[in-house]
C-alpha cells in the first residue's frame, strides 16, 4: 500500500475546505472579499431587521 505525500493530500484538501468555507459564509449571510493584500467579511443586512438597514 502506498501513501500521498503530505503536500499532495494538503493540495486536495484546499478545494473542500473552500467549499465548505463558501456555505458557512453563504448560511451565515456574511460576504468574503479577498486579494493579495487582505481578506475583508462583510454581513449582509437582513431584510427582516429594520436596524440593520436591509
Amino acid at each position: 500500500m502506498r501513501t500521498l505525500p503530505r503536500s499532495l493530500m494538503a493540495a486536495a484538501a484546499v478545494p473542500v475546505a473552500l467549499a465548505a468555507a463558501a456555505a458557512v459564509l453563504k448560511a451565515g449571510r456574511w460576504q468574503l472579499y479577498a486579494d493579495r493584500h487582505r481578506i475583508h467579511l462583510t454581513p449582509y443586512p437582513r431584510r427582516s431587521c429594520p436596524d440593520c438597514r436591509g
